[in-house]
């Protein structure tokens, strides 16, 4: 016989009160564990690109996490002469990541795949920007994200872009946040399980 499987999404509690702070410096983030299958050191290399080619520009890169990759990453970034753009924090408090997310103007997150990110979630939940890697796992964010391939070049064009053009951008903010508490709130996931509950209560009696 076939067993039928159901799949539940995550759920995250949605930040109805999110709003940005307006600054002059370009922020980006990445919220992620340094291993084999993120791309940290192609944001590095991206943003290495933007600031050669635009100098005066200010952008500020924050990368959250910590795993092998750490030490490779902190010496490209010395390479570069980075350090004033990019900052490394190893974790961060939940209660200071909203604030965090208030902060920044895009959220970045590049991976060879990808399963469905909770930072991902959060970025959507704090009316953030999003940049993702074009992969099986992101599909499910159709328009309300950038995609990118893994090239040094598009990451680069795609943030330059992006940031060029944020002011044209807030539509889209609403309806990603819109279509997060309709998909991916703790709400609509704990009705799935209630769900799911019942109709297994249903079969055994």
């Amino acid at each position: 016989f076939k067993k039928k499987i159901s799949i539940i999404s995550n759920g995250i509690a949605v930040n109805n009160n999110a709003f940005k702070i307006k600054a002059k410096i370009f922020r980006i983030g990445m919220i992620s564990r340094y291993s084999y299958g993120k791309k940290q050191t192609l944001l590095v290399d991206a943003i290495y690109k933007i600031k050669k080619e635009n100098p005066n520009l200010r952008i500020k890169l924050d990368l959250i996490g910590n795993g092998e990759n750490f030490k490779s990453v902190k010496k490209k970034i010395k390479k570069y002469g980075l350090q004033n753009e990019i900052i490394l924090t190893e974790s961060m408090p939940e209660h200071i990541l909203k604030k965090w997310f208030s902060n920044i103007d895009l959220y970045c997150h590049l991976s060879l795949d990808e399963g469905l990110s909770t930072a991902i979630l959060h970025a959507l939940s704090n009316k953030t920007l999003l940049l993702v890697t074009n992969n099986d796992g992101n599909r499910f964010l159709k328009k309300h994200a950038f995609f990118t391939k893994n090239n040094i070049s598009d990451v680069s064009q795609k943030i330059t872009y992006i940031r060029n053009n944020i002011h044209l951008f807030d539509k889209r903010i609403d309806k990603a946040f819109k279509f997060l508490q309709k998909k991916y709130s703790n709400n609509v996931m704990f009705e799935s399980y209630k769900k799911e509950f019942i109709k297994l209560c249903e079969k055994k009696n």
